[in-house]
């Protein structure tokens, strides 16, 4: 059975949607775990009424918490043998759990594409990874970057190492998630050229939130990730994961004005190093950001950046 967690909060707009497209699946052995995240909207009674009509249909309900303390309520709670994570204002298509579970047997993680527009529901080849080709190929970026609701775990590799979303990150906290799952599998990733998840572009949803203090999680984030997949041999490179961590943070704080932001990260961490470092990396469009700090330095790149 497939465990399928939606962290829901004040999504009355698209909940409909998104819960009918999970009914509309080709195959049939799932729960649906709803976590009503304190919604203030009628986001909960769209769930009491799903749950009347289908069992398999689950409801819960805590206080505002974030979304991470809901996901891990739903972890908590989940009986089935495999798990994924749905966001309350998307849309699976039909074929989404048969396409993922039809991979997973002898593999541990099975990833599939994301769409904000076109291609939704295209299909395309599979491609197997080892766990050290996979974690090359995210750190790298030599693939689309996924997101979690596109991953299908294996409950037991969760529960036996104790993975959980951590509460106080409030950005990056589903990529510190996937990325502690992948160090410590043992067999096959499986990434499907299958386009099976369609993201809203939704400006209320945490994407969109304004960069503040909080945001900068993302970056002790990046290093905890760091830390893991150095530990665990699952990658070799130490320091890069928050090295990219830290660029990326060093340019948004540059492009919104936040230079109180800017500070914060330059207070705490060794951004040259950081960006030294990143002169090795595959993404041109980074290395020029590197290349940029280096030789304008830390002022005249604030000021010419942003």
């Amino acid at each position: 059975m497939i465990s399928i967690i939606i962290p829901i909060y004040n999504s009355e707009l698209y909940l409909e949607e998104c819960l009918s497209s999970i009914y509309k699946q080709t195959i049939h052995d799932f729960e649906v775990i709803c976590v009503n995240d304190g919604s203030i909207d009628n986001s909960l009674d769209i769930c009491k009424s799903w749950g009347g009509r289908d069992p398999r249909f689950k409801v819960f309900s805590q206080d505002n918490s974030g979304v991470s303390a809901a996901r891990n309520k739903g972890l908590d709670l989940a009986k089935g043998d495999y798990v994924c994570f749905v966001d309350s204002d998307d849309i699976i298509h039909e074929l989404f759990l048969e396409k993922l579970i039809g991979h997973a047997g002898q593999n541990d993680l099975v990833i599939c594409d994301w769409t904000r527009g076109d291609y939704f529901g295209v299909d395309g080849k599979a491609k197997l990874y080892t766990v050290r080709e996979s974690v090359d190929a995210i750190v790298y970026e030599k693939i689309k970057h996924p997101n979690i609701p596109c991953f299908l775990f294996r409950k037991d590799i969760i529960d036996a190492n104790n993975i959980r979303f951590d509460l106080g990150c409030v950005k990056n906290e589903d990529y510190e998630f996937y990325m502690k799952y992948l160090a410590v599998c043992k067999r096959g990733v499986m990434i499907l050229d299958y386009v099976g998840y369609y993201y809203r572009e939704n400006s209320s949803s945490a994407m969109h939130t304004p960069m503040n203090l909080k945001s900068l999680s993302s970056v002790e984030a990046s290093r905890r990730i760091d830390e893991t997949l150095y530990n665990t041999g699952a990658f070799d490179k130490k320091g890069l994961v928050l090295a990219n961590g830290v660029l990326t943070y060093v340019y948004f704080t540059t492009r919104y004005k936040k230079w109180d932001l800017y500070e914060y990260l330059h207070k705490n961490y060794d951004v040259v190093a950081s960006m030294k470092m990143m002169l090795q990396f595959p993404v041109l469009k980074k290395r020029m950001v590197a290349i940029s700090y280096i030789i304008l330095g830390k002022r005249l790149f604030y000021y010419l950046v942003r």
